[in-house]
């Protein structure tokens, strides 16, 4: 019997799982057309000729997929695909995607807002990029501010404020669904493992607020903090803030 034990215990150990999964980095610029964003002192034309300044620039991604080179979708789990970006503040512009399964990538997929289901839920629920602290809450309507742009124009004695939210599906008082689904293309295969971290590099240009499906003129559209159809033309020009800039 001893040494049956020495033997059992002198067996080889039972292998590690192979770790088949990788992370992937995202990092965000913004820019106003071919010039970079500078917050506050930077001076901006529309398409309409306006002057247009960014005193504040913030906003909500959420519900990230990725497309695989075969066609299949990796969904990132619920309790890890909330993020919210300021333009102020440089580490909230680059985050992870990980425990993505190893393999080739071809487009990445977002919402910018907060999905109806986690938008409603309860209040103790809203933590970390949800957490009504940050300032992108409306109490008096019980939802998230998807989208926040504040800045100033020589033709505004009091500046513009678009404070953007409305996702549908409130079953106490139902209002305009303003998420917008992103889709970006990678235009290559992007490897994901354990040794291979790509980096995507995007950028969203402020002017594509004024100028993207419709121009909006900042004297007409001044102040809009309702989800109504104002702030319907606005979140439809916001769905083409993004595109790709490069990859690592």
């Amino acid at each position: 019997m001893a040494c049956m034990a020495i033997i059992s215990a002198c067996k080889d150990p039972q292998p590690e799982p192979e770790d088949n999964t990788g992370k992937m980095r995202i990092e965000i610029g913004h820019v106003a057309g071919d010039e970079n964003l500078i917050l506050t002192t930077g001076v901006y034309t529309t398409s309409l000729g306006e002057k247009v300044s960014v005193d504040i620039l913030k906003y909500y991604l959420s519900n990230f997929q990725l497309t695989k080179a075969d066609g299949s979708i990796y969904t990132i789990p619920q309790d890890s695909c909330y993020f919210l970006i300021d333009a102020e503040n440089a580490s909230t512009r680059m985050f992870y995607l990980k425990n993505l399964p190893k393999g080739d990538y071809i487009a990445l997929t977002f919402v910018m807002g907060v999905d109806s289901a986690t938008n409603y839920a309860p209040i103790e629920e809203h933590v970390g990029a949800l957490d009504l602290a940050n300032g992108m809450f409306w109490t008096w309507s019980s939802g998230h501010i998807f989208f926040k742009m504040e800045g100033t124009s020589p033709s505004l004695s009091n500046g513009y404020r678009y404070h953007i939210a409305g996702a549908g599906g409130n079953p106490g008082a139902p209002v305009v669904n303003n998420l917008k689904t992103v889709t970006i293309p990678f235009g290559q295969n992007v490897a994901v493992s354990k040794e291979v971290a790509p980096e995507i590099h995007l950028k969203g240009d402020i002017l594509k607020v004024f100028d993207g499906n419709k121009p909006i003129s900042i004297l007409e559209y001044t102040d809009v903090q309702s989800p109504n159809n104002q702030s319907k033309m606005v979140a439809n020009n916001y769905a083409t803030f993004f595109k790709l800039d490069f990859i690592h």
